[in-house]
């Protein structure tokens, strides 16, 4: 049975105009064969009497006023009739086949620009968030990645890891965190625009935008796996020996040369791995929030 319906199915997926063509050329075919073989009560047929019967026969009306009288002829006759109710079938199975394949995918289509359209809606709502966090983001990593006596505290790619001695001096920025060290409010802000990116992948399907969602999954990777906040934000409670930390750090860093990497001691790595988290995670917040901008405006 279920090969049946295989074989079945193999002819209906044909395009209608192929069984319209079969059709149509079966009656010059058959008045062919009726010409030649002849075989009918009456006198031998003209052509064109052959094919009168041959549309007769295949469309089954059958008016009478020719008969075959040959057993071959007979044969054809049924033949003919056979292989026109065949076609008729196919043909008309094949075009609502057709017709119902094409419904299916402009319906395919309208779900998925549904989808897409209450994907866009989800975007929007999530950039009420996501918009101030981005700004402070980047706000607070040029603040760190910066010096009080630098003309612009904007971030650059190269910024030398010496900037990091200032960490602990406050922010100095006219809202709540007048008095908070920049680092800290750097870390806040930066596991602030982690959660929000976290719900964004998992509240809407960035499927639609695997650029940006490539670039979501790449800054939260960066996020995590250099995240050294917390030996940083202990480093004022803590001591080498009778000095403060902060006082040796900052010995460590002014000192510090060459191209920032690992240096296999816990004090300093812990600035490097600070470093590549902001070179890494502000290119792509930038990046991330022109794509988002650009998703909200549609």
């Amino acid at each position: 049975m279920g090969f049946i319906l295989k074989f079945w199915s193999t002819f209906v997926a044909q395009r209608p105009a192929v069984y319209g063509a079969a059709y149509f050329a079966a009656i010059p075919t058959f008045a062919v064969m009726f010409y030649l073989f002849q075989g009918f009560k009456t006198s031998d047929l003209i052509f064109l009497e052959s094919l009168y019967f041959s549309v007769v026969t295949i469309t089954t009306l059958g008016y009478g006023d020719i008969q075959p009288e040959m057993t071959l002829t007979r044969m054809l006759a049924a033949s003919e009739a056979i292989f026109g109710v065949l076609m008729i079938g196919l043909f008309l199975s094949s075009l609502a086949h057709v017709r119902s394949t094409e419904q299916a995918k402009v319906e395919a289509k309208r779900l998925e620009e549904r989808r897409k359209l209450e994907n866009i809606i989800d975007v929007k709502k999530h950039m009420v968030l996501l918009a101030p966090q981005l700004d402070r983001f980047t706000q607070f990593s040029d603040l760190v990645s910066s010096k009080v006596t630098d003309g612009v505290r904007k971030f650059r790619p190269d910024f030398p890891i010496q900037n990091f001695t200032e960490l602990f001096l406050p922010t100095n920025r006219s809202d709540e965190t007048f008095n908070r060290p920049k680092v800290e409010a750097y870390f806040d802000a930066l596991n602030e625009l982690k959660l929000g990116l976290e719900r964004l992948l998992v509240n809407v399907d960035l499927t639609y935008w695997p650029e940006l969602q490539s670039k979501i999954k790449s800054w939260i990777n960066y996020a995590r796996t250099f995240d050294r906040s917390k030996p940083i934000l202990q480093k004022p409670n803590l001591q080498v020996g009778k000095r403060p930390m902060l006082e040796s750090d900052k010995e460590m860093l002014e000192a510090f040369q060459g191209p920032v990497k690992i240096q296999g001691s816990n004090a300093m790595d812990d600035y490097c791995l600070l470093h590549v988290q902001i070179c890494m995670t502000y290119p792509l917040t930038e990046q991330i929030k022109q794509v988002l901008l650009h998703i909200s405006t549609l």
